[in-house]
């Protein structure tokens, strides 16, 4: 299994059944993957059940386990970012945006580096915030991308054709399927709960986030100019430099 591999660390029960449920040698019994299975579908259906991902991405020492925390992290962003205290909304900002900072640094050390599957996984948290977010809760994020791009070496240009390339597939391509939540500029107050959010701006997520990237002074160039130093450092993919497309 690709998931496969983890550190010493004891895991806990939250752990175990992740690591059953991503379990691809047979050695896991099929009653107990699909317990495993299910208790983790019942955490990801509450509504604070994202919560402790944050901390356990962070310290666990399982690449599936982080995996997990990425996905239930993913779908949280797309149910229901809109109901996020502005609090809880800050705080998931922030720790996605420093956990695209550590994959970056840790790019050069092939001991510490993350494995593609977890960086391609970060890329669509990050992409799907910059959906519910850009540009008026999160209006640095391309500026904030591009700038990890400049400063980090080859990991902020993997980081960046990464997290652009899902941008395209989240957002832009998506058919407007994203929920357009407090990113569209409605309902931007202190109150615990957004509710109303999706439907004070109908703009579609894609046009909204198209619309602001061109009006964001320099930020096409800039993101062209930043693919040609991709393209010159060959790490271009195939995929990679589609994520402007449907902007330019």
């Amino acid at each position: 299994s690709r998931h496969g591999g983890g550190g010493g660390a004891m895991a806990d029960d939250t752990e175990k059944a992740i690591i059953y449920a991503f379990d691809q040698s047979g050695a896991v019994a099929a009653d107990l993957r699909e317990r495993a299975l299910s208790y983790l579908r019942d955490l990801q259906a509450s509504p604070d059940g994202w919560k402790q991902c944050v901390p356990r991405y962070q310290s666990t020492a399982y690449p599936e386990v982080r995996f997990w925390c990425l996905q239930t992290l993913a779908d949280a962003v797309r149910s229901h970012h809109a109901s996020l205290s502005d609090q809880d909304a800050s705080a998931l900002r922030a720790h996605v945006a420093s956990w695209i900072h550590d994959a970056a640094a840790r790019a050069g050390d092939p001991a510490a580096a993350a494995p593609a599957f977890i960086k391609n996984k970060l890329a669509q948290v990050c992409a799907r915030l910059a959906g519910a977010e850009y540009p008026a809760r999160w209006p640095s994020f391309f500026a904030d991308l591009l700038q990890l791009a400049a400063n980090a070496g080859d990991g902020g240009l993997d980081a960046l054709v990464r997290v652009l390339d899902a941008v395209d597939d989240e957002v832009i391509s998506s058919g407007d399927t994203q929920h357009n939540s407090r990113g569209a500029g409605g309902n931007r107050g202190g109150n615990a709960h957004h509710s109303g959010g999706a439907d004070a701006d109908e703009t579609p997520a894609s046009v909204r986030v198209k619309d602001a990237m061109r009006a964001e002074p320099g930020l096409l160039p800039r993101i062209v100019d930043a693919l040609r130093a991709v393209i010159a450092s060959g790490l271009e993919r195939a995929t990679g430099v589609t994520g402007v497309t449907g902007v330019t």
